[in-house]
């Protein structure tokens, strides 16, 4: 019948038979060897003290390592595991031994035994990892924060504000999980954030069901990039629903009434010189429905045959000829080639716009003179699209001139598009009933 192995790890005899505890140092306190007398001859009584003893150990070993100041960042733990693989490939150093300094294990041992000891801090634990990879020659799990950091860096075409708020949103969502490995992350885990810091959020629905768009094009990049095998984020916007019950909005932003405009102009009158710029910008945008930084960049090289000839905008679609509406000749007549239509404006904001101060400053104007968040310069291409249906303008001759994308497979794909001429009709139907 076969002995039981008896438990003797760290434990040696000498010649009065007397157990030794026998351990090594961790790496990052030089690998030296420990030989302690146990103070017995029997090995269950060894055992215990053993297991005291170790315990001891590791306690004081923790205490070093939150005391020296390179455990106490991600890149000082890194710089220690370095050195430390230097030593082994060196020799000096053996691998097993090497990698006991960067054991997590030990710190939890540690704290186990004592409940008031030390733990180590969570967000070291990634560079612990790093640096236990580092020492083994193993494929270190992508982190995501890291596959954050790759994906914002493919948007190198995005707008900034873009970038910015795709950055915004994923960083939120790394903090909310502690920055897992990428391939860790679970449908349930995605779900719990959307309910936790979307759904629950004081958002507007438009911006919840944004948000959780960003998460999916982020995982859908992920695995087209090979870095996943299966996307966890399928079906994830149906936890976002718009509400479905008919209760009126009253911040919804809205087309601007006549009367509204008869209010506003006459402010503007009263408050700003003659030929300040605001003047051009909010009735070229009340007769071309056309966006504010669509507005500010055109130069007189834009007007062709009488028509303002919009060379970039934020999608293909935008790409346009909008007929110059009777009502703003004066505003083109003379201008010469390399003139802005608007004037005197800095390029600001995240995405460099010319249009930026230009709506500022609208805004603040408006909000003085008592118009509510529910009006704003953007509101005048809802007035103007909102004339064109009021005036029996077909759907796609609107989506033309607002350059819109048409739904339709025969329109939308096989038709170039209505002539100038009807477009120009169209345009000036276009009828405000203001003073």
């Amino acid at each position: 019948m076969s002995k039981t192995k008896q438990d003797t790890k760290h434990l040696t005899q000498r010649g009065s038979l007397t157990w030794y505890l026998v351990v090594r140092k961790p790496a990052f306190l030089g690998g030296k060897i420990i030989v302690q007398s146990l103070k017995t001859r029997d090995l269950k009584e060894a055992q215990q003290r053993r297991n005291i003893a170790l315990g001891d150990l590791e306690r004081a070993w923790a205490a070093h390592r939150t005391a020296a100041p390179e455990w106490t960042t991600p890149a000082g733990i890194l710089a220690v595991g370095a050195a430390v693989a230097a030593e082994v490939a060196l020799g000096r150093v053996r691998p097993g031994d090497a990698l006991e300094g960067f054991d997590l294990e030990a710190w939890h041992r540690a704290r186990d035994s004592d409940p008031n000891g030390l733990t180590f801090p969570p967000d070291l634990a990634p560079a612990m990892a790093e640096a236990r990879a580092l020492l083994t020659g193993e494929p270190l799990p992508l982190a995501l924060s890291a596959a954050v950091a790759s994906h914002l860096a493919d948007l190198a075409h995005a707008r900034p504000s873009t970038v910015r708020t795709r950055c915004r949103r994923l960083n939120a969502l790394v903090e909310a999980l502690k920055d897992p490995p990428l391939a860790s992350v679970t449908r349930a885990d995605l779900a719990g954030f959307v309910r936790s810091h979307v759904t629950a959020a004081d958002l507007a629905p438009k911006t919840k069901k944004a948000f959780v768009v960003d998460l999916r094009v982020f995982f859908r990049w992920a695995k087209a990039s090979g870095l996943l095998d299966a996307d966890p984020s399928e079906n994830l916007t149906k936890l976002v629903r718009d509400t479905t019950r008919g209760v009126t909005n009253p911040a919804a932003v809205r087309a601007w009434t006549d009367s509204e405009l008869s209010q506003l102009l006459n402010k503007m009158r009263e408050e700003l010189p003659p030929d300040d710029y605001m003047f051009t910008l909010v009735h070229v945008a009340l007769y071309s429905g056309m966006r504010a930084e669509e507005v500010c960049n055109i130069r007189g090289s834009d007007i062709v045959d009488n028509c303002f000839v919009i060379r970039e905008a934020k999608n293909k679609n935008s790409l346009r000829s909008v007929p110059v509406h009777s009502a703003l000749a004066c505003y083109v007549t003379g201008l010469g080639a390399d003139e802005y239509l608007i004037p005197g404006l800095t390029p600001a904001g995240v995405d460099n716009k010319r249009s930026r101060p230009a709506s500022n400053r609208f805004s603040r104007y408006k909000t003085v003179w008592g118009f509510d968040g529910s009006l704003n310069l953007h509101c005048m291409r809802k007035s103007f699209i909102t004339k064109l249906e009021a005036a029996g303008v077909p759907q796609s001759v609107a989506e033309s001139l607002a350059g819109h994308g048409r739904n339709s497979m025969s329109f939308g794909n096989y038709s170039a598009g209505p002539g100038v001429a009807v477009l120009r009709e169209a345009v000036e139907k276009v009828r405000y009933k203001i003073s």
